[in-house]
């Protein structure tokens, strides 16, 4: 994503769905989508026992079929990547399991071609990967007898087991490399995509709290780095960067700061939401007034621009003036010269300033 502005200094250091969902996992908090790279939902699985989770099915024309299992066996060690023992002892079980299966009748010829780490999505979460080449023996359900690639993936996510078991038929398999790496990516992007909807939540039901600082941090990194949304910073955009409030220098930095995040979050929020990675002032200004609504319950202060963007929301016009800023396309500019909010900053202005 490209975020025109040379403006977000001022917050660096404070700091899919896509389409219909197959399944919303509220506990987790990841939302899986129908489509994830080129394969489409085909069934979800819930096991009676609650420890094994649930598992999901992908699949597309070529043969390829995908199955992601969350899960956590009743383990409360497991965290996050792959550096804790349940998540590698787990992967030895998880490779034996074609082992049994071969010597079950199930499956033959069974052959690790390779096993490493790989990495994916922005934050280059670490998986655990095997490959495997094996064939399916003659039974009930077996539609493909010959020679069949199995990648399995497994990493620590919230707690959680997260396994992903590509499997491709030799059919399927000139097209298969980059449609298991995209899948993967997807995959990855949903977890990413959580932290930042988290942030956001916690931004918008308190913003006048220390935690709200932190919740801005995790928006503003996302703003920067993430290609799944795009957001344009102007002074038609964010014009409220330029006033000056009559407020203390570090204050009034702070309130600019968290205004400016709260534009973020809407913009953010607005694009995952649709799964399209276009601009939205208006998601991004309707979040600015209900924070700046909030902040002048604790902080006397006024901000003309903001208003106007209220009055604009109330008369109905908001969303047209959007439309318009997009459509003169403002080149970007540097909107504000303070200097970035510090942790010590923030804690000060939003969590003792603020709260008073």
């Amino acid at each position: 994503m490209k975020i025109l502005l040379n403006a977000l200094v001022l917050l660096t250091a404070a700091a899919t769905a896509l389409g219909r969902d197959a399944f919303v996992d509220r506990d987790w908090g990841v939302t899986f989508p129908e489509t994830i790279a080129s394969l489409t939902f085909e069934a979800r699985q819930e096991y009676d026992d609650p420890k094994l989770g649930y598992s999901l099915r992908y699949r597309d024309e070529y043969f390829v079929k995908v199955d992601i299992y969350v899960y956590d066996k009743g383990y409360t060690n497991i965290g996050s990547g792959i550096s804790s023992t349940s998540v590698r002892d787990e992967f030895a079980e998880v490779l034996n399991v074609l082992r049994i299966m071969e010597k079950m009748g199930k499956y033959k010829g069974v052959k690790e071609v390779a096993k490493l780490t790989k990495s994916y999505g922005q934050q280059k979460t670490q998986y655990l990967w095997a490959r495997y080449e094996y064939q399916q023996n003659p039974g009930e359900g077996v539609s493909y007898l010959g020679k069949r690639t199995s990648d399995i993936y497994l990493t620590g996510a919230r707690g959680k087991f997260l396994k992903v078991r590509i499997t491709v038929t030799d059919d399927g398999l000139k097209k298969w490399e980059n449609i298991s790496d995209r899948f993967m990516e997807g995959v990855t992007r949903l977890l990413e995509a959580k932290e930042v909807s988290s942030a956001i939540a916690q931004l918008e039901d308190h913003f006048v709290t220390g935690e709200a600082v932190d919740a801005a941090k995790v928006i503003v990194n996302f703003a920067e780095q993430s290609e799944d949304v795009q957001i344009s910073i102007s002074p038609k955009t964010v014009p409220w960067l330029k006033e000056k409030w009559g407020l203390e220098p570090q204050e009034e930095q702070s309130l600019h700061s968290m205004l400016l995040a709260a534009y973020l979050a809407g913009n953010i929020k607005s694009q995952l939401a649709s799964g399209k990675p276009a601009d939205d002032p208006y998601a991004g200004w309707v979040f600015v007034c209900r924070g700046y609504k909030q902040f002048r319950s604790k902080v006397t202060f006024s901000s003309s621009s903001i208003d106007s963007l209220e009055r604009r929301r109330i008369e109905g016009t908001l969303r047209q003036y959007a439309r318009d800023v997009l459509k003169m396309g403002e080149p970007d500019s540097a909107v504000n010269e303070s200097q970035p909010i510090s942790s010590e900053t923030n804690r000060a202005s939003s969590a003792t300033n603020l709260n008073r």
